[in-house]
């Protein structure tokens, strides 16, 4: 927090609004990681492997 100084000597503590776009963006890069990072990841980490069950065959 910065403080401000006013022409009494007092200090005032001005408030810090920056956490709050931290807060309403969050739920978009919860919602982005859970239904299109992981998705791709797991494709791409599958692609590597041979992974064969049974009946699928």
């Amino acid at each position: 927090m910065e403080k401000i100084q006013t022409g009494t000597g007092k200090k005032l503590k001005s408030v810090s609004y920056a956490k709050w776009g931290y807060i309403f963006i969050a739920p978009f890069f919860i919602a982005y990681i859970i239904f299109t990072l992981v998705p791709q990841l797991l494709t791409i980490y599958n692609s590597f492997f041979e992974t064969y069950r049974i009946g699928l065959q």
